[in-house]
């Protein structure tokens, strides 16, 4: 069921990215982190469904950094 909510299909690995919810900590790691994603997606691609977990305050902000999650 959470896979289902997650938009996880069956087969895929579900790898929960935690960028952190304070400005500062945003900016130094949403690079970095999306640009990882980036290249496993690449490596890997179909095979992982990436979900990015933030407070719900912090979603708007994050949302334009993490396309597609």
């Amino acid at each position: 069921a959470t896979r289902e909510k997650l938009g996880a299909a069956d087969g895929q690995l579900l790898i929960a990215i935690l960028p952190g919810s304070r400005e500062s900590e945003l900016k130094l790691t949403a690079p970095q982190l999306a640009g990882a994603m980036q290249l496993l997606e690449q490596q890997y691609p179909g095979q992982l469904r990436f979900v990015v977990a933030v407070p719900e305050g912090a979603a708007v902000r994050v949302r334009d950094l993490f396309p597609g999650t």
